[in-house]
């Protein structure tokens, strides 16, 4: 089988983007350089095609009760037009995806999830609807186009693109962008349903203020264009995940999966343990009780070399006691920065520790996670 191409694939080869395959889509990882590209989202503004990431309606009058079982968060409590980022976790509280979920309306929802894990979001979630009455699933993911505009320009480029005389006919207009609060979104619905929905809501994986958007394939040209047109900058996965990362934003695959829970990964926030239906509840509970015995930490190289994936990590006397599961050049704060598991007791801010990979031995001291912040300005 093939690779999966987004709607947007022939706009990437005219603008001469590096593709590779990704999750299983060919997928555009730089434009002009992932450096350049990353300066350009946290200065100005980028726009990513993200409608590789897997999108999922869920309706029906038990919608939200399904979803409390599934999810870390209590949905029924979100208002409408609102998102939550949260997780589905197995019975041992690993993690099988980080996601969003926008509540739509009363017994509607859609859910984002990462691209590699769509498929088994979906049969996790259709392996347990069979317990509920009036319910349904359905994937969007290939109706639709997602785009992510990120940066500080976001507002103003999107606002002017929203107000193009052009755009009316087919998406949402005279919008007050600057009343969205973080996680707030707004949509419009077609005549023939959900499937023709076009929805903006105020979110991203860069660490910046942005917006990601959600529409019907047949205008999805068109949004980009415009986007482009009024100064966003087509940016592609190699510098998402070098944001992500100074933003300290977690990965699935590398920094979060079902062998790691949210407590450990440094994102209890993000769990309402007042939801006790949700599968994994009880494990947490039990864990929280014993003691977390292994913590993601985030760390900056005092050596010169970029931590990678799978390095070992030793404290002093080099024993060993965790793993590097993300590690990049940071061009904004010009660093080499990295995150990973450290096993038993947590390290305190400014511990020493050493990286051990390909045969040589690193540097580097622990260091509060986000490494970047945005300006509030």
């Amino acid at each position: 089988m093939g690779l999966l191409r987004t709607y947007l694939f022939e706009k990437h080869n005219i603008l001469k983007a590096k593709l590779v395959p990704f999750a299983g889509w060919e997928m555009p990882i730089q434009y002009t350089g992932i450096i350049d590209e990353v300066n350009v989202v946290r200065k100005s503004a980028g726009i990513f095609d993200v409608s590789h990431m897997g999108r999922i309606e869920i309706t029906g009058d038990d919608a939200g009760k399904f979803l409390e079982k599934i999810l870390t968060v209590s949905v029924t409590k979100m208002d409408i037009g609102f998102a939550k980022y949260c997780f589905i976790l197995n019975e041992n509280a690993g993690i099988i995806d980080d996601v969003v979920i926008y509540r739509i309306s009363d017994d509607k929802y859609l859910m984002v999830c990462n691209a590699s894990n769509k498929d088994p979001v979906v049969s996790w979630l259709s392996g347990l609807i069979k317990s509920f009455n009036d319910i349904s699933l359905l994937d969007l993911t290939l109706e639709t186009v997602m785009i992510a505009l990120q940066g500080p320009s976001a507002f103003k480029i999107l606002n002017a693109v929203l107000n193009d005389s052009n755009m009316h006919s087919d998406f949402l207009s005279n919008l007050d962008l600057f009343e969205f609060c973080n996680y707030n979104f707004t949509f419009e619905n077609g005549d023939s349903g959900y499937s023709q929905i076009s929805l903006i809501s105020r979110t991203g994986y860069t660490g910046e203020n942005g917006f990601e958007i959600i529409v019907p394939n047949g205008i999805g040209l068109r949004i980009w264009d415009q986007l482009h047109n009024y100064g966003a900058l087509p940016c592609g996965l190699g510098s998402r995940d070098v944001l992500r990362l100074e933003a300290g934003l977690r990965l699935h695959g590398n920094d979060i999966d079902q062998t790691s829970n949210p407590f450990q990964a440094g994102l209890k926030r993000f769990v309402d343990m007042e939801n006790s239906s949700f599968i994994g509840h009880e494990e947490l509970l039990l864990q929280n009780e014993k003691g977390i015995y292994k913590h993601l930490v985030g760390f900056r190289m005092l050596d010169k070399a970029i931590p990678r994936k799978g390095y070992l990590i030793m404290d002093s006397d080099k024993n060993i006691i965790g793993e590097v599961t993300s590690g990049s050049h940071s061009p904004t704060l010009e660093l080499d920065i990295g995150m990973g598991y450290i096993m038993g007791s947590r390290p305190r801010i400014e511990d020493d520790i050493i990286l051990h990979g390909r045969g040589r031995n690193f540097n580097a001291r622990v260091t509060k996670i986000p490494f970047y912040r945005r300006s509030l300005n």
